[in-house]
């Protein structure tokens, strides 16, 4: 009979080891993700990854120096910068005609956006040409774009851009 009741009670206690016991719910507090980058298409350079698009847009510039933003790609369709952004940079605008390679990105990768891109717009005169390969291999664009809200064939297939 001891054993028998010994053996019940190491069963019970066995079974209770698994229950979970409630503690205070915390406050659990995280620093937002720097989730905006910004690189700049003059030098290759990355001028470091923000927490909201108005610091990326300050990025790099100087009073002397102003960089201007010439594209950017967001990882969800929309514009939606709740997502991932990179911020293509320059010194410059990109000429009016589109006949002609302004300025490029030969590897998406690099700053981490390589297959990431689901929309862009581009700015200061800029146009966009973008490439499933890197140094602008693979198949790419039919023509220059100033905006796409939903890359439907190019939907996270994008490693390389040229900028006129």
């Amino acid at each position: 009979m001891f054993r028998t009741l010994a053996s019940s009670a190491l069963a019970i206690g066995t079974g209770l080891a698994g229950l979970a016991i409630a503690t205070p719910a915390r406050a659990v507090t995280t620093a937002p993700k720097a989730q905006h980058c910004v690189v700049s298409v003059e030098t290759g350079a990355s001028l470091g990854c923000y927490t909201s698009l108005a610091a990326a847009d300050r990025a790099g510039s100087t009073e002397r120096a102003p960089l201007l933003v010439l594209a950017r790609l967001f990882d969800r369709t929309g514009y939606d910068a709740r997502g991932a952004t990179l911020t293509v940079k320059g010194s410059r605008a990109c000429t009016a005609s589109t006949g002609n390679l302004d300025l490029g990105l030969t590897n998406l990768g690099a700053f981490g956006f390589d297959n990431r891109t689901s929309s862009f717009y581009t700015r200061n005169r800029c146009d966009l040409r973008g490439y499933t390969g890197y140094y602008f291999g693979g198949t790419g664009f039919a023509k220059y774009q100033d905006a796409d809200v939903q890359l439907v064939k190019f939907n996270n297939n994008l490693s390389s851009i040229k900028l006129s």
